[in-house]
């Protein structure tokens, strides 16, 4: 139960982080010197529900790894979807080496049985290419 906790506050934790590089990145909020001047800008700024989930799935799947849980039919629904919102989200580069991570392990779970698991050696990789991935995506939105 505290990990599960400690897992909903660092995912509100990194959304707060991703919406102030948001708005640290808005030219619009530069001189801001009342609340009222912010709502504008946040109403721009705020990522779309996509990037809340897409963030919440990268977490989701680490957690469950290092809690581990290691089961192909356990993890893959969420790789899958993981890799969809990295397809769909537009402000994503076609070459994020992040994308062809994601794309490896969900092939890589694809190809095993619902009741295969990871190995230790697997699970340690995943959760490096995952966080390496997150990172990734986190210097993208500083570019933004």
């Amino acid at each position: 139960m505290a990990i599960g906790l400690v897992s909903v506050w660092l995912s509100v934790y990194i959304i707060l982080v991703a919406v102030l590089l948001l708005l640290v990145s808005c030219k619009e909020c530069a001189d801001l010197t009342a609340v009222h001047t912010l709502l504008p800008c946040l109403s721009f700024s705020l990522p779309s529900s996509s990037f809340v989930h897409f963030l919440q799935l990268f977490i989701t799947v680490m957690d469950k790894l290092r809690l581990e849980i290691r089961a192909m039919d356990e993890i893959h629904p969420d790789m899958n979807e993981l890799y969809d919102s990295l397809t769909r989200m537009s402000s994503i580069p076609a070459d994020f080496d992040g994308k062809a991570k994601v794309k490896t392990w969900l092939d890589s779970l694809g190809a095993m049985n619902a009741s295969d698991e990871l190995t230790d050696e697997q699970v340690r990789q995943m959760v490096f290419d995952l966080e390496s991935s997150y990172n990734g995506f986190i210097r993208l939105l500083q570019e933004i």
